[in-house]
């Protein structure tokens, strides 16, 4: 297939640094032409290297079917960063482009950023839900645990190097008046609008997940294994975000068992959920991500990490097992740690089983 590229807008953009901006009409083939928008430093997808400098690439479409051979991860290119992105790709456009003045929009807003939402409309609960999404700035780090003696792990916990993209992430775990507002009913076994939704298994989670972007126009999800472990983490390497240990006053687990002998056994043991944001917030300013209850990943369990865990299962997970993370009110501090990880089937509920949302 052909594709038929010309650059028809040029811009100043020099309070940015870069003295370009690039619209771009893409033939790709369908009965409309893709109209794609690119412009430099606005830190989204990729990145474009323009005359040994190295400048941030986002960019908008509206409709665009290229070929996977013609994505590129990024679009090192001299010839004035002609570049057309694909969802998280992009590719180096031909030359054969003309250039006129545009106007750009008055307020530019970086990708990091978190995007002014309108909320009026919403039930309280739901404009809470996107209110409380923060934002999560991506980057490398090593996801697992290391073969330390001197800590306690599992063996499907092989610590490797994984980078994950900029992504939201709940500042808590959904809870029942949330799920009520979009489903209508409460499968929870304790009871309390502000306390975590449990009992929800995880095809019952793309249920509520599919009705609430229905009802907000919006693309939540719930996250990958490794955007859980990384926004667990912040920059913290030991076994909790607390540190090498945890107790009772910072997480709701089952406090008569101890990890490592640290002191985490502290004799309270609540055995029920309590309120979401009931404890102090990890260093990304997210709550319970120890305790509490177990969350759904949207990702299938694999014990070796094969690279399951930097994506969703897109067919709703039928019949294979996911990732849960956190650990639970019931549970030991050992499961707490945020490396460790737990699995359920698609269709197991539990009362310590509940989660939270996430959206690229």
């Amino acid at each position: 297939m052909k594709y038929r590229l010309m650059i028809l807008l040029f811009y100043s953009l020099s309070s940015y640094g870069f003295d370009k901006f690039d619209a771009a009409i893409c033939d790709a083939g369908v009965d409309n032409p893709a109209r794609v928008l690119c412009y430099r430093n606005a830190g989204a997808f990729s990145q474009c290297q323009n005359n040994d400098a190295t400048a941030e690439l986002s960019c908008y479409k509206d409709k665009i079917n290229l070929a996977e051979s013609e994505k590129k991860e990024a679009c090192p290119t001299t010839t004035q960063g002609k570049c057309i992105a694909v969802g998280d790709a992009a590719y180096i456009a031909p030359n054969d482009y003309s250039s006129s003045a545009v106007k750009l929009p008055d307020k530019q807003q970086s990708a990091k950023e978190k995007p002014a939402v309108e909320t009026d409309s919403l039930p309280p609960e739901i404009a809470k839900l996107e209110s409380d999404m923060v934002v999560i700035n991506g980057d490398c780090f090593m996801m697992g645990s290391g073969l330390d003696t001197k800590k306690i792990r599992m063996g499907d916990e092989r610590q490797h190097k994984i980078c994950v993209k900029d992504f939201e992430i709940g500042k808590y775990e959904v809870t029942q008046a949330q799920w009520r507002a979009v489903m209508g009913n409460n499968p929870s076994h304790f009871k309390g609008d502000n306390l975590p939704v449990e009992q929800v298994t995880y095809n019952y989670v793309q249920d509520f997940i599919k009705k609430l972007n229905t009802q907000t126009g919006k693309t939540y999800r719930l996250p990958t294994e490794a955007e859980w472990e990384y926004a667990a983490r912040k920059d913290t390497t030991t076994a909790f975000y607390t540190g090498d240990c945890i107790n009772t006053k910072q997480a709701n687990y089952n406090g008569t068992y101890d990890y490592n002998n640290c002191g985490a056994k502290t004799g309270a043991y609540k055995q029920t959920t309590v309120a979401v944001g009931s404890y102090p917030a990890n260093p990304w300013g997210l709550y319970d991500m120890a305790g509490n209850v177990w969350e759904w990943t949207c990702s299938v369990y694999d014990s070796s990490y094969g690279g399951s865990e930097n994506q969703c299962e897109s067919n709703n997970g039928a019949g294979m097992v996911h990732v849960v993370r956190g650990g639970s009110w019931l549970g030991n501090p050992i499961r707490l740690r945020s490396a460790n990880r737990g699995r359920f089937s698609p269709d197991s509920r539990d009362s310590g089983l509940g989660f939270r949302l996430s959206r690229m």
